[in-house]
């Protein structure tokens, strides 16, 4: 077994936690990690038990290990002069996955993400998405955006309460639109903390847009080795789908009675502006294709949200030189100045969005 090379993790350093270098990956999955020249260089403790093969460090990566697919997958990414990332769909025995690579730091990372049976065909998901994207171009108030997507969000998924949560300039949070099954209680309108979110997480948010935890009880599967035989270093999971997260978070969605979640971020002018939170009771996965639609969703709603803001500055931009133009004048013909920038139609409090003037 892999050493542990995770530090403790409480309330008070969860702050500082390397999240990205877990040294685990959730067990829902396998990682194989390989260098450039197609050999291994790790793999996950549970690889053989879900990829039906045990591969061994040092060796060449080979068909009978990974399949023809894979390797062809894996020549793609080896030939790749730029960060890459791709996914196949390929079957081994009577089961099928979806294998997910990409590159980072002269590593290839191919995940093997067995395909639950029982899931809607992937042209209804492909329908799903289009339907968002449609209702998302049709939207002219954020608002009213974010109620579609969290009401077609859970439509399209089946989880338990999907939320909207925008954050502040603070980077304090606020539950501004939920979708939930009717025996839940509401979230709407909760507000959280910045340092529910620690400046970390949101750098990986915004690097890799989908974080899917399918059972927040599980136990993880180290890396074997934990660290890169070649540099010394933890493997850097950063763009993993299967990264393993951080336990603190994990247990305080256990507190909330939350056995599942997905987050899919909303990224604005290369800030985390918002996310799109799903919730489920009991454990939950969702294919990679899925994840890919919502991630194809999440780009569509971020570039309207960005439209949507940058009109909204515009105008009240507009409005406040239009509402100063006519306070000057206000003033400019009145004989007493304090009296005319108080006046109850036009003050100063109205030159701006606040509550008050003094």
């Amino acid at each position: 077994m892999a050493e542990d090379v995770t530090p403790t993790v409480s309330l008070d350093n969860c702050d500082n936690e390397p999240i990205h270098i877990p040294g685990a990956i959730q067990p829902h999955g396998a990682l194989l990690a390989v260098d450039t020249q197609a050999r291994v260089l790790a793999y996950s403790d549970n690889f053989q038990a879900v990829a039906g093969s045990a591969p061994e460090v040092g060796m060449n990566v080979c068909e009978e290990l990974v399949g023809a697919a894979v390797m062809r997958l894996l020549d793609e990414a080896l030939a790749a002069r730029r960060p890459w990332t791709n996914s196949i769909e390929t079957c081994r025995g009577d089961t099928v996955f979806d294998v997910i690579g990409h590159t980072h730091d002269s590593v290839c990372y191919l995940e093997f993400e067995p395909r639950s049976g029982g899931i809607a065909s992937f042209t209804q998901f492909a329908l799903y998405a289009q339907r968002i994207i449609s209702q998302v171009q049709l939207r002219d108030d954020v608002g009213v955006l974010l109620d579609s997507v969290t009401d077609e969000i859970r439509r399209m998924t089946g989880y338990d309460r999907v939320m909207a949560y925008r954050f502040r300039p603070d980077l304090s949070g606020e539950v501004v639109a939920e979708s939930r099954r009717e025996d839940l209680g509401s979230f709407l309108g909760q507000r959280y903390p910045a340092t529910d979110i620690p400046a970390q997480a949101r750098r990986l948010y915004i690097q890799n847009p989908i974080r899917l935890i399918a059972d927040v009880k599980y136990v993880g599967s180290p890396l074997i080795p934990s660290l890169n035989p070649q540099t010394g270093l933890p493997f850097d999971l950063s763009h993993s789908t299967l990264r393993s997260v951080s336990p603190i978070h994990c247990e305080y969605l256990s507190n909330m009675g939350v056995q599942a979640s997905m987050s899919v971020s909303i990224v604005v002018d290369g800030k985390l502006w918002g996310l799109f939170a799903c919730h489920h009771m009991s454990p939950k996965t969702l294919p990679h294709p899925v994840r890919m639609s919502f991630q194809v969703c999440s780009h569509v709603c971020s570039a309207m949200v960005e439209r949507l803001e940058a009109h909204r500055e515009s105008e009240l931009a507009h409005r406040g030189a239009e509402r100063r133009s006519m306070l000057m004048r206000q003033v400019r013909e009145s004989d007493d100045i304090l009296h005319a920038l108080a006046k109850p139609d036009l003050n100063v409090a109205s030159l701006m969005e606040c509550d008050g003037a003094q």
